[in-house]
């Protein structure tokens, strides 16, 4: 046994010496210092900063909002939620100048010009952008960010840049290969721990929510500078540069696995019916829905995530690894709204080839473009002449050559002689001024060896030093993922925020409905508030910390508000003795639909802390987990009928009550208790008494449409209940125009106008066109068949202009 473990050892240290050119045994900082530091080709880099670059100027207008800026920034009163208190957003024409800078940044980094000054100046305001509104973060902003600060350290702008062209000195013969190292790691990461999050028990039960959202990015460009001189530039460049780059994209692929090795995921609860799309056709000549759902979309993509950036590093599987890592960005592309990030991966992808790639790329089509011309041209010359042409000069050539050279050699010989006098002079002098300089060139010598010495000492302690810098962010990308036990106020259902943990697709969410609810206390009034009103979006709603801030930015607006009546004696204004209670319903892969966080609680008087746990935040209804096979047998039930049936499934704490209305158009609502003991109290209408009536496990009662009601949680356990209706409503949509499947022509165009119409100079335009994006994706919920039960939406006092006050028409919201 002693002997096998032997030659394991010496296998493994054999290899090991083969990729390190040190052994095992010799492992220390110095000689790491020294392998990051090896030269390495730098074309492979510089293919990756323009890529990057280009997609960063389609990225900015589209998903930074850079194409709606006066509607996401102009008004000072709409609530942001910044990852620091002291982070601020600038009035809007500082705002626009922000990202003037930031789409400048990314035009020097694709072009290599100022590339220090342009990959800093983007690093900056991306990470801006993102610290000052946090309800924008996800994963592949995230990555971004990272990847322009990994740029920016490395010197990627040696090869193909207009720097390099410039400005000769800029070149270098070598980048580190730490430069590479650290991207390929950073990459590595975010697939594996992708993976990695995905090991649960909601991902591999296949449970979810289908979250599908059209969307084609086509990025398809060459870059100006394939034609600049390459002979100014650099050929090679440091390992490190690619180190470091491909070490992001090893953490992006290692983490999305790692993120979901949880049970949600492996049962196939994660993510339901995604395999309806266009794209999983070809898995449905052999598979159903739900076995796509299971094999291909669950355990096949939890696998991916996990091994495909082991397999892009293993020359012998690297090929198909490749060509699957692309099919599966590509439909990704296609399935959910997450702007360029598949097409930031593929730009990438091939840092894990030979670092020399795009010359092998290059001369392997030179070399078939000048073997075809010489095809060409000898078939043209049998046309012509019958034979190959044959050159019949050579040898009058060469006695051309001849004469000449000797030519040249008479020509030196006479200058030979003439200059051997002044070469003795010359000789004479240097010979009586060596003795004079002699000494001098002594003490010199000594000197340089000296500095010599200490610039080797420095060089050497600066390896050490960016070795140990890399270190540390190999480590902390490792960490960040899994540190949501130190940042506990960040954690709800799931932990952390969704933007650097690599928690991509292992959590689907459904929002149900979000009550804002304002009590004036001295004046014993209460009204509700738009919760989409004043907010960037709807994800601060699932978020502890950021319903913590949401509370306060309306208790501030309604006071400005407040005191503007009172100074104008308008009369119809509050006090500050206000409590805000939200509400908020939600279900989680699945789940039934429960509330997040406690509505008894005063959102204005309640503490939160980024290090501890959030007190007012509900727990997850686990109980209910042993329901999921009966709901979707309920659901297809249910769905079986006919177009305009569907199901709500609830649940419920002790003690709690639930306030809905039901709006005429719902029909035939049933309310059915599957477990638990509630009390139903239907709204007393005039002339009428008021009742309530008790429904244990089994029961159900008929609703009628137009009123309100409650239902109240009288038990000491849970109560789950659903609400069956037919929607008449649905037979008046009209039916809308076949979406194509590749509009990459619109796609494009779209881009390209919001590049080129900033909304500082034309916020109009911009503000029609962000209205008819809203509209299309309405119209895409709409046709996808979401039909989700209205929530309460009446004010109790409408004598409260100016605050936004929600009352039913026609089942929907209105804000008045």
């Amino acid at each position: 046994m002693k002997e096998k473990f032997a030659a394991v050892y010496d296998l493994i240290d054999q290899k090991f010496f083969e990729q390190f050119e040190f052994h095992l045994r010799e492992t220390n900082l110095r000689n790491l210092a020294v392998y990051m530091h090896k030269p390495k080709d730098a074309s492979s880099l510089a293919v990756t900063r323009i890529l990057f670059g280009i997609a960063m100027l389609f990225d900015i207008p589209d998903e930074r909002g850079g194409a709606a800026l006066t509607e996401r920034w102009g008004d000072l009163s709409t609530c942001h939620f910044p990852l620091l208190p002291f982070i601020r957003p600038l009035p809007m024409p500082h705002m626009a100048m922000v990202y003037a800078a930031l789409w400048l940044g990314a035009l020097g980094i694709a072009l290599g010009y100022k590339f220090r000054v342009s990959s800093i100046t983007f690093t900056a305001c991306f990470w801006y952008l993102l610290l000052v509104e946090k309800s924008y973060w996800n994963n592949h902003s995230y990555l971004f960010g990272l990847v322009g600060l990994l740029l920016t350290v490395t010197q990627a702008n040696c090869y193909w840049s207009i720097d390099a062209y410039l400005n000769p000195s800029v070149s270098s013969p070598t980048v580190p290969y730490w430069n590479y190292f650290i991207l390929k790691y950073q990459f590595f990461i975010l697939y594996f721990m992708a993976g990695v999050k995905k090991c649960t028990a909601e991902w591999l039960t296949g449970y979810s929510v289908q979250n599908l959202s059209e969307h084609w990015v086509f990025n398809l460009f060459k870059s100006i500078d394939a034609y600049l001189n390459p002979s100014v530039s650099s050929p090679t460049v440091p390992y490190w540069n690619y180190f470091i780059l491909k070490y992001q994209f090893f953490i992006l692929y290692f983490m999305a696995g790692v993120k979901k090795c949880t049970a949600e995921w492996l049962t196939g609860y994660s993510v339901q019916n995604l395999s309806e799309h266009w794209v999983f056709n070809p898995f449905k000549l052999f598979l159903s829905v739900s076995q796509t759902d299971y094999l291909v979309v669950h355990w096949f993509v939890f696998a991916f995530d996990l091994t495909v950036a082991g397999w892009m590093m293993w020359s012998r599987s690297r090929h198909i690894a490749m060509i699957l890592c692309a099919l599966f960005h590509l439909m990704n592309s296609r399935l959910f709204r997450i702007g360029m990030f598949p097409w930031v991966c593929l730009a990438t992808m091939p840092l894990f080839y030979p670092f020399d790639w795009p010359k092998l790329v290059f001369n392997y089509m030179k070399d078939s473009y000048t073997k075809s011309k010489a095809i060409i041209c000898k078939y043209k010359c049998m046309f012509l002449n019958g034979n190959i042409v044959q050159v019949k000069h050579n040898k009058e050539i060469l006695n051309e050559e001849n004469t000449e050279q000797i030519e040249n050699d008479v020509i030196d010989k006479s200058d030979e002689d003439l200059s051997n006098e002044a070469v003795d002079e010359s000789l004479k002098k240097i010979k009586e001024s060596h003795t004079n300089d002699e000494e001098i060139n002594k003490t010199d010598l000594s000197e340089n060896d000296k500095s010599a010495t200490t610039d080797k000492d420095a060089n050497e302690g600066k390896r050490i030093l960016t070795c140990i810098l890399i270190g540390i962010y190999v480590f902390l990308q490792g960490f960040l993922p899994f540190s949501h036990f130190i940042t506990k106020g960040y954690n709800n259902w799931t932990n952390g925020l969704y933007g650097y943990s690599w928690d991509m697709m292992v959590h689907t969410w459904d929002m149900d409905s979000v009550i804002v609810k304002v009590v004036d206390n001295e004046k014993n009034i209460e009204f509700y508030v738009d919760p989409h009103h004043l907010t960037p979006n709807e994800r601060w709603s699932r978020h502890g910390d950021m319903v913590h801030q949401y509370a306060r930015c309306i208790k501030d607006n309604i006071m400005k508000e407040s005191s503007k009546r009172k100074w104008n004696n308008s009369g119809n204004y509050l006090s500050e003795n206000i409590s805000i209670y939200i509400d908020v319903w939600a279900s989680l892969n699945g789940r039934f639909t429960q509330r997040m966080f406690d509505p008894k609680v005063d959102m204005l008087n309640v503490s939160w802390s980024p290090f501890s746990p959030i007190s007012y935040l509900m727990p997850l209804l686990d109980e209910g987990l042993s329901w999921r096979e009966q709901l979707l047998s309920i659901r297809e039930t249910v769905h079986s009928w006919n177009n305009n049936s569907d199901v709500v499934f609830l649940a419920d704490f002790p003690g709690y009550e639930y306030e809905k209305y039901v709006p005429e158009e719902l029909k035939n609502v049933t309310l059915t208790v599957l477990e638990g003991i509630v009390v139903y109290e239907p709204e007393a209408l005039p002339n009428t008494i008021s009742k309530s009536f008790q429904l244990r496990t089994g029961n159900n009662i008929e609703l009628s449409s137009g009123i309100f009601h409650k239902i109240i949680n009288i038990g000491e356990t849970p109560a789950y209940y659903m609400y069956i209706f037919y929607n008449s409503s649905s037979f008046n949509r009209s039916l809308s125009t076949p979406v194509p499947k590749l509009p990459i022509a619109m796609e494009l165009r779209r881009r390209f106008n919001n590049m080129a119409k900033r909304d500082a100079i034309c916020g109009d335009r911009a503000r029609e066109q962000c209205t008819r994006d809203r509209n299309i994706v309405a119209k895409e919920r709409e046709g996808r068949g979401s039909r989700v039960l209205p929530m309460l939406v009446a004010a109790s006092d409408s004598e409260q202009p100016g605050f936004c006050i929600l009352i039913p028409l026609n089942g929907t919201y209105s804000v008045q």
